[in-house]
């Protein structure tokens, strides 16, 4: 059991990692050992997303799984960790909302920002959260280059970097708001048909030749039925989840210097190498080349005092 003493914390201060700025980003990657993350604090604001894997948030008083998508924040002097790490990859932006250039107090007041700060653990364990919300598909896609566009203006600091900064940050804390108001229902665990339908896709969407309306007709419903039940519980169309499985494993192999922009896209599904390049841009706002050329492209961690 990680302590939760104060004396075992480590105190993290990032002053000298802002300037006048308010706002900065980093990412950390913990390894799959459960004592990775000591308990810790530190003295500025933490806007937490799961970038990749899974693991466990700790703060005083229990702890929660966390999976890709999942987004939350950690005021000052909370104490946290991470625990049961796997191929866990955090983005982590930091602010002090006095330094901000916009007015931190109405940002507060938004309904979705509201709603997101009032799930955060207490310093003194009174109050613990449930599951942090989380990002489906498509949000996740629009945060990205906002993420990567503050990465950007924080190693290239321009003259007008502390502006651009506020604004990227201004626009991310909107687009999570929106997914905090908009967030769906979640898919009941006594839903066995989208169930099925779910586990079927993700095991078959390497097979080009799979049809939504073939899987419809093989699952004994109309093609409207399974429209309406993905649409309900992921907030996409079947077709839409399927390329989304094709898109984010082929943006894994990518990462790899291994496998070709060719194998890449037959290995997820698309047989013809024009749609696969299309429908990648559409989604991550590069083509399958430069998205492998940026696939590193985030920061690593901030030193730590």
């Amino acid at each position: 059991m990680i302590s939760k003493s104060p004396s075992c914390m480590k105190v993290e201060t990032h002053w000298h990692f802002y300037g006048r700025c308010g706002v900065s980003i980093s990412s950390i990657r913990y390894p799959g050992n459960p004592d990775s993350e000591l308990m810790h604090y530190h003295d500025f604001h933490e806007l937490v997303i799961v970038r990749e894997g899974t693991g466990r948030h700790l703060y005083p008083g229990g702890s929660c799984p966390l999976g890709k998508g999942n987004f939350f924040v950690v005021r000052p002097g909370s104490p946290h960790g991470y625990a049961d790490c796997r191929n866990f990859e955090l983005v982590n932006v930091l602010f002090f909302p006095e330094l901000l250039l916009f007015s931190w107090e109405k940002a507060e007041a938004d309904p979705g920002i509201s709603r997101l700060l009032d799930s955060v653990p207490s310093p003194d364990g009174s109050s613990a959260p449930g599951a942090p919300p989380c990002l489906n598909a498509g949000a996740f896609d629009t945060i990205r280059p906002l993420l990567l566009a503050m990465k950007r203006e924080r190693l290239e600091k321009k003259s007008d970097f502390e502006l651009a900064m506020n604004a990227n940050f201004l626009q991310l804390l909107l687009n999570l708001s929106r997914a905090v108001l908009g967030s769906k229902p979640a898919r009941p665990a006594g839903e066995p048909r989208l169930n099925r339908l779910i586990g079927f896709l993700k095991t078959n969407y390497p097979d080009p030749r799979l049809q939504i309306s073939g899987i419809a007709a093989e699952n004994n419903m109309t093609l409207k039925t399974m429209e309406r039940l993905f649409r309900k519980y992921t907030g996409v169309s079947p077709a839409a989840y399927l390329s989304g499985l094709r898109l984010e494993h082929a943006a894994e192999l990518l990462k790899s210097p291994e496998c070709s922009i060719t194998e890449t896209a037959f290995r997820c599904g698309f047989s013809n190498l024009a749609y696969f390049s299309r429908v990648f841009r559409q989604k991550y706002g590069l083509s399958p080349r430069e998205y492998r050329h940026n696939s590193n492209a985030l920061p690593p961690a901030a030193p730590r005092a």
